[in-house]
């Protein structure tokens, strides 16, 4: 709010250093951050996944809600779309992960990522704690992290079904997303401008999107660059009920945690992906590195199954599993933990 009212580049410097120090050192492929409402050392992130104490690594809404607001401002204030990678992952695996909380108040108040495997459950010995005020405030804080617009821009941010009316540079548009994502690869965006105008629609490319997107408008494949972790575009006249649809690659791959090349989580776009009938471990070496080749889809949409080395597993995104069901996120992927050198 400093920022907001002086002007004075420092506050922004700050905001933006704290997130390069969340990101680089905090964060596990949920976007969670703080195991036990603690900022770790650097180098001792991986240890808090082996520590058989460590109640939780993530105040689930409180810590949602908080990094909603600090990357929405981020947003607004450099215009830059990287910072949208972290609401996107908390949307799924942050706030949007928690089991419901029962009529007493009682919630779940964190995400637990254990290397020898964890589930969901409320905290009991807590009854209207923070995070049961918090939950509320970062749901209703959904709608202001979809779109944003400029003069002759709108933005879109998160991919989900949604319609958002805007005044254009020429008159007024209804936009309308139409979309399983992150269940299904494609996003349909439909356009309704009062009358035919020229506007650019603007929509972030997630990071985890080494491939690109595919963009088609009307149906017609379009040559729209698509750099990961930026702002792609799509300017032209637009008629009513004209149409761009976005593909994304959603296959399978491996994230190590920030900083190490051991252990890892298992991805598919935005969603953390956690076997649940049976969570020994995943193949190791370099099989790590193509889990599509030992992951294949199945029948339910976002559901993976793997039988290598004699045992059967199913792979379900984090967000979908009910509670007490038991899970594994994080996996050694060799012997030791090997930390990456800066």
């Amino acid at each position: 709010m400093a920022y907001r009212v002086t002007g004075e580049r420092h506050y922004l410097d700050a905001m933006i250093n704290a997130y390069r120090y969340l990101q680089d050192t905090q964060c596990f492929a949920t976007g969670g951050y703080g195991p036990d409402e603690n900022l770790i050392m650097p180098d001792g992130l991986a240890k808090t996944l082996n520590d058989i104490e460590m109640r939780f690594h993530f105040e689930t809404a409180c810590g949602s809600w908080a990094a909603f607001k600090l990357a929405l401002y981020l947003m607004m204030f450099t215009g830059e779309a990287h910072y949208g990678d972290w609401i996107e992952r908390l949307i799924y695996n942050g706030v949007g992960a928690l089991i419901p909380m029962n009529k007493h108040g009682t919630i779940m108040y964190g995400s637990k990522y254990h290397t020898h495997g964890s589930r969901k459950d409320l905290m009991r010995e807590m009854t209207w704690s923070c995070c049961t005020g918090t939950l509320p405030q970062a749901v209703t804080d959904y709608h202001n992290l979809i779109y944003f617009y400029d003069r002759e821009n709108l933005y879109v941010n998160l991919f989900v079904p949604s319609r958002v009316e805007w005044y254009g540079p020429e008159c007024k548009v209804e936009v309308v997303q139409e979309t399983r994502y992150p269940e299904e690869e494609t996003v349909l965006i439909r356009m309704q401008p009062e009358a035919p105008s020229r506007f650019g629609i603007k929509f972030r490319v997630p990071k985890w999107a080494k491939k690109g997107v595919t963009v088609k408008v009307n149906n017609t494949l379009t040559k729209t660059t698509t750099p990961p972790a930026e702002w792609a575009t799509v300017d032209r006249r637009w008629s009513p009920d004209d149409t761009i649809t976005l593909k994304f690659d959603l296959s399978p791959r491996v994230e190590p945690l920030a900083g190490f090349v051991s252990p890892v989580a298992v991805l598919c776009g935005p969603a953390v992906m956690v076997p649940v009938n049976d969570p020994r471990g995943i193949p190791i070496g370099s099989e790590t590195k193509s889990p599509g080749e030992w992951l294949k889809r199945s029948k339910e949409r976002m559901e993976y199954s793997s039988s290598i080395q004699g045992w059967e597993q199913v792979f379900r995104p984090y967000y979908k599993l009910k509670e007490a069901e038991p899970y594994r996120m994080y996996f050694e992927r060799t012997e030791w933990n090997l930390h990456i050198t800066r």
